[in-house]
């Protein structure tokens, strides 16, 4: 392997495992039927909280909420969400899909590792031509029953490396999600036909609502890859066309919203 696929394939995985480390699968009311997805984040002050699509906790029997959590090993954490906060804007119709989910105190310092900081939500939505977009969350056509336990069902993200291809008349950015190709490494299933290099046709986005767009600065040659500087999270996914788009709401409709609902994170403590 030459140098630059090297460092090519570093930085593949660096972004993967940060994308997994950050992202948490939420189970509202211990129903499976109504599974999303969310990614962690903390404020300047350390406290961890959830960022996920508004119509996965709008019910108003959201809670109990049950997380899993790869990056503690797959972890159930139960009854986790204290609080929600819905993004404002738009119209009655038509809301921002986006909420905040206020996590329990003694979580905190178990969560807290896990976050993302809060540097990481963009200023803007721009990806550039060499930019990696990357989306992540939880596909329930991934999930299946344990071969151990058929009472239990196993689930899996995905780190999609993709595009934006534009905005629809909401504003939300338009994510291709087709096909892809598999890399070495990646976990089987007993029910897909998953091979490493070959391209496959991807199933269903359902479950991955409340994860994230993620835009990665393209690689520079003078300057190693780093999360806190060059992973930014510029979008919520929240819909799907039924055909090849999944839309995210952009950052630039609940950005300042979640800055400021840090910093009143930060001022309660």
């Amino acid at each position: 392997m030459s140098y630059d696929a090297e460092k090519q394939e570093f930085a593949r995985k660096a972004c993967s495992e940060f994308c997994v480390r950050t992202a948490v699968l939420l189970v509202p009311r211990n129903d499976l039927s109504g599974v999303g997805s969310g990614i962690l984040l903390r404020t300047d002050q350390g406290v961890p909280f959830l960022l996920t699509a508004r119509h996965v906790v709008e019910d108003a029997e959201w809670r109990p909420l049950k997380l899993l959590v790869p990056g503690l090993g797959g972890v159930e954490v139960q009854d986790a969400g204290t609080e929600v906060q819905f993004a404002p804007g738009r119209t009655q119709e038509k809301p921002v899909d986006v909420a905040i989910v206020t996590l329990r105190d003694d979580l905190h310092d178990r969560l807290r590792l896990l976050a993302a900081g809060i540097e990481s939500i963009a200023t803007d939505d721009a990806a550039e031509p060499d930019d990696v977009v990357i989306l992540c969350g939880f596909p329930t056509y991934l999930s299946f029953r344990s071969p151990e336990d058929v009472r239990k069902h196993l689930f899996a993200t995905i780190t999609h490396i993709t595009g934006v291809t534009g905005k629809d008349e909401h504003g939300r950015l338009k994510v291709e999600w087709n096909n892809a190709i598999p890399h070495e490494g990646s976990p089987s299933f007993p029910h897909l036909d998953v091979q490493p290099g070959k391209l496959m046709q991807l199933g269903s986005p359902g479950g991955i609502s409340g994860g994230a767009v993620w835009r990665v600065r393209g690689f520079r040659a003078d300057a190693l890859w780093a999360p806190s500087s060059d992973a930014k999270l510029i979008g919520v996914p929240v819909a799907w066309d039924r055909r090849e788009t999944e839309y995210a709401e952009s950052v630039n409709a609940w950005g300042p919203w979640v800055l400021e609902t840090a910093r009143f994170l930060d001022s309660r403590r």
